[in-house]
């Protein structure tokens, strides 16, 4: 059996029909829709005639899996709020399941990748924002509100004398590159992480704010350790594809805890394995559990 999988993203859509064994075929993209509307003729473009009548869509936002609904806020605010079951089985002709896109990527992992021997563990994903999962006894924890794992809004730091909060979020990759913009004077869609983020580049804005950005990394790693205790935090997002990045974190997270190192538990480190086709295949293990667990 096969699945159609869509990912939806604050700046494109990717997809895939992925079969079985979590192998992807005809994948491809198109710039995220402004409208539901739009999103169902961009689908029905590319599921009409592909034989299959399954569609497994990783989402970003407080997905309400039992229900099919997206709640709280996200990059893509026009998809919230809307019976995404009956949507796509009335437009596309497609049975549907919904999962936020951080518990995809994690889904994926937990499966075939990097934590398909794991009991207890972290996943955070670097991206537009920080985003991620909590893994115990190799189930997702979801918490009450399904907010579990929105690790970027941990409050991060915060400034007693103006009252300004921020919390990590302001320390995910893209925002990273917009501080770079904004120290350099250049407009927005100057830098790319890869500009920011290559070691090479050594002038000293581009240092402090790589520093930056790996201290905050690193605060927030132990901050999980000590709250979740897990196994092994595994990180993912565009940033994981340098090799630089573990060891930056981890001489930070050393760094910051030298004068409890006894009494800290510093945490293992990994990446994860499948990077930009993790929600893909997530999304279709989470289609298999609903389906089993609850629609038989």
């Amino acid at each position: 059996m096969e699945y159609f999988a869509a990912d939806l993203g604050g700046t494109a859509v990717k997809y895939g029909i992925v079969s079985e064994s979590g192998e992807i075929r005809d994948k491809g993209s198109f710039p995220t829709p402004s409208c539901m509307e739009d999103l169902i003729r961009e689908l029905k473009l590319r599921t009409q005639g592909c034989g299959i009548d399954c569609i497994a869509v990783s989402a970003p936002g407080n997905v309400d899996c039992s229900a099919g609904v997206v709640g709280g806020f996200s990059a893509v605010p026009w998809f919230h709020h809307q019976p995404i079951r009956e949507i796509f089985d009335k437009e596309l002709g497609m049975k549907a399941e919904i999962e936020n896109d951080a518990n995809c990527a994690s889904l994926a992992e937990l499966w075939l990748g990097a934590a398909k021997d794991v009991q207890d563990c972290c996943f955070v994903i670097f991206g537009t924002g920080i985003g991620g999962t909590v893994v115990h006894n190799r189930e997702i924890m979801r918490g009450f509100h399904n907010i579990a794992g929105e690790f970027g809004l941990l409050f991060s730091d915060f400034n007693t004398e103006d009252g300004k909060y921020l919390v990590w979020s302001r320390y995910s990759t893209v925002h990273t590159v917009f501080l770079a913009e904004d120290e350099l004077n250049l407009p927005r869609g100057s830098l790319n992480g890869k500009d920011v983020f290559d070691p090479a580049r050594t002038e000293p804005v581009f240092q402090k704010i790589r520093t930056r950005f790996y201290r905050a990394a690193a605060a927030g790693c132990l901050n999980l350790q000590a709250v979740c205790d897990p196994e092994i935090i595994l990180i993912g997002g565009g940033i994981s594809e340098r090799e630089e990045l573990l060891p930056e974190i981890e001489a930070q997270m050393k760094e910051m805890t030298l004068p409890w190192h006894p009494n800290v538990v510093l945490p293992r480190l990994g990446k994860c394995r499948f990077r930009n086709d993790a929600n893909l295949i997530g999304a279709v293990v989470h289609f298999r559990k609903m389906r089993e667990n609850f629609h038989g």
